[in-house]
């Protein structure tokens, strides 16, 4: 549903097709929920949401419970192109790798923000404007097809020094704490409040499993890392690496308490 986004329109009629079929199997799995709850699995995100009501208390439509769920699984599954994205950082070349091996624990979190202010996941956002608005003078009239530039916008040099540089430590001491509070400090998914404006809700997912990822890669595992293509093209959205990002785990590394 994700890959080969605004690529051609055969491609764009194929991630429908399959949404609709997505959105009939999350169909089938909240019908099983309320037919046949599973004791102990009331914290899972099928659950939340087969048994989330409106506001007078009654359960939500099936195909709006359904569309929920997926609103949850659809990010989770498309934040592997960050993990990607993520690979290249820390193997096509050992500087940003070296760097974290020493100091993880004050560069993880400036490191997750760079990766998503570097890398163009989606590099434009487009929307509707809501109504009739004034930017730097420029009037954008209410129902216009606007496009918000991402990739533009994070490598602008008014508000990044050297911008085309990867800096680990750009965000030491800027960047806030992982929360729903942080609406414009990176827009690499939208910005603003999510619950109001045009921003993905599933970001806060995407910041905490970077974190994990981040951990396992530089301190867990150790890898091989074969010759392959590291160019990115920016035609395809979202886009990563050519070769994807190929690593042969060597063996997983132990703590001294370990």
């Amino acid at each position: 549903m994700f890959s080969g986004t605004v690529t051609s329109p055969v491609a764009h009629l194929r991630g429908v097709e399959y949404r609709k079929k997505s959105e009939k199997w999350a169909q089938g799995l909240i019908e099983e929920a309320h037919q046949h709850p599973v004791a102990g699995k009331e914290s899972l995100a099928l659950y939340t949401f087969a048994t989330a009501t409106d506001l007078e208390g009654n359960l939500l439509p099936i195909e709006v419970a359904a569309v929920d769920l997926l609103n949850i699984i659809r990010p989770t599954v498309a934040l592997t192109v960050w993990i990607a994205l993520m690979g290249h950082a820390l193997f096509s070349t050992t500087t940003i790798y070296q760097a974290l091996k020493q100091n993880f624990s004050e560069l993880q979190d400036s490191f997750i923000q760079e990766l998503r202010r570097f890398y163009p996941f989606f590099p434009m956002m487009p929307a509707i404007s809501l109504q009739d608005v004034v930017v730097d003078g420029y009037l954008i009239p209410k129902d216009s097809w606007v496009v918000q530039d991402i990739y533009g916008t994070n490598h602008d040099p008014r508000t990044f020094d050297q911008p085309d540089d990867f800096k680990v430590d750009r965000f030491v001491g800027r960047t806030q704490a992982i929360s729903y509070e942080e609406e414009y400090e990176m827009i690499a998914q939208g910005g603003g409040d999510f619950r109001k404006m045009h921003r993905c809700a599933g970001e806060w997912i995407t910041l905490h499993t970077l974190r994990v990822f981040s951990d396992l890669l530089v301190n867990h595992y150790q890898f091989e890392v074969p010759e392959q293509d590291w160019k990115i093209p920016m035609n395809h959205f979202p886009t990563y690496p050519e070769s994807k990002v190929l690593l042969f785990k060597e063996a997983a590394m132990t703590t001294e308490n370990e």
